[in-house]
């Protein structure tokens, strides 16, 4: 069963990427003033917050391979996150090639098929998320805990050796998050436990992520065990902070909307900061860094969840939704074969 901290921690998630994309948009276009500044909050946002989504796809994986097979599973990702990345891809690098007088990409048709082997933008977290559970689906043919446990080690090891690889190459970036994936399989299995103690655990894992994140800060001592650290006690403080946030639920549901519509932001929200920044400094011709970085983020968040809730109405909805003539999941249900589970 879905927990609310859950979308809590999806939100925050999104808050984080959007944030920090904005920022890097914010920087390649020479709006920076306090860049020491602006070096620490970007190391802080990418020390943890994709390793958190590969953490969190992987907490309700377990319960997906036992609800359908294996040809199920296949179908129902390529619906939920195969189809959003070729779609997504066509469009923002169309529209990136068609605006790059106006952007920091510098985008051109001679490279527009390269995302089918190096995608680009936010979307290769899409590619390796796909890569990652189609390989699952038999490495995690055994389901006990110390099978789950066994693979979660490996992987570990998995990432240190990845570490050098160059990560535009797809499979450095398979290699390198397999680990915060196969985290989130193992989370599941003691998520009552942390419940049960999770004001208990919140000081702790609080205490891991501000020292490891200080030294990483400092860059001493400087090596991808300390980055690492970092990276899973920044999840652990997102994933407790959440579950201690469900006694205010009543006045969450702003964060949880978010969360929910998390893979609608991920999706458009680079078309929304990108649209903001050029609007603010070519129209508007702001160049303050703080009302580039306070609105862009609102927008960034605001009109992807704006767009998706208008799709329907504009005959839209493909944008964000396999349309029901492409499912595969809906086609192996019409075939009699396979019975067909909705999707999560």
């Amino acid at each position: 069963m879905r927990n609310p901290w859950v979308d809590y921690a999806k939100g925050i998630g999104i808050a984080l990427v959007v944030w920090g994309h904005v920022g890097r948009g914010v920087a390649a276009a020479g709006l920076v003033g306090d860049a020491a500044l602006h070096a620490r909050i970007d190391s802080l946002l990418y020390s943890f917050h994709m390793p958190l989504f590969f953490f969190l796809s992987g907490l309700f994986f377990k319960e997906s391979m036992a609800r359908r097979s294996a040809l199920q599973l296949v179908a129902n990702k390529f619906d939920s996150v195969a189809y959003p990345f070729f779609v997504w891809s066509l469009l923002q690098g169309l529209l990136a090639i068609a605006g790059a007088q106006w952007t920091n990409t510098g985008s051109s048709l001679g490279g527009f098929f390269e995302f089918l082997w190096r995608p680009g933008g936010q979307f290769w977290f899409l590619y390796a998320l796909f890569l990652i559970m189609m390989a699952s689906l038999a490495i995690y043919r055994r389901r006990s805990l110390p099978w789950l446990i066994g693979v979660l080690i490996a992987t570990v090891i998995l990432h240190f050796i990845a570490s050098p690889l160059p990560r535009f190459l797809p499979l450095g970036r398979v290699f390198f998050n397999f680990c915060f994936f196969s985290a989130g399989m193992v989370f599941n299995e003691f998520q009552p436990a942390v419940l049960r103690h999770k004001w208990r655990a919140l000081p702790a894992v609080a205490l891991a992520f501000a020292a490891s994140e200080w030294l990483l800060q400092m860059r001493w001592p400087a090596n991808e065990m300390l980055a690492f650290v970092t990276a899973s006690a920044g999840i652990g403080l997102v994933a407790v902070g959440c579950m201690c946030l469900e006694a205010a639920a009543d006045r969450l549901g702003w964060l949880a909307a978010l969360g929910a519509s998390s893979m609608a932001i991920y999706l458009a929200h680079i078309l929304a900061t990108a649209g903001t920044r050029v609007l603010l400094l070519h129209a508007l011709h702001v160049r303050d860094y703080w009302t580039h970085m306070l609105v862009g983020s609102v927008c960034g968040l605001l009109l992807p969840l704006l767009a998706a809730r208008l799709a329907p109405a504009l005959r839209l909805d493909w944008l964000f939704g396999v349309p029901a003539a492409l499912s595969l999941e809906r086609r192996l249900g019409r075939g009699g074969r396979v019975a067909a589970v909705p999707a999560r």
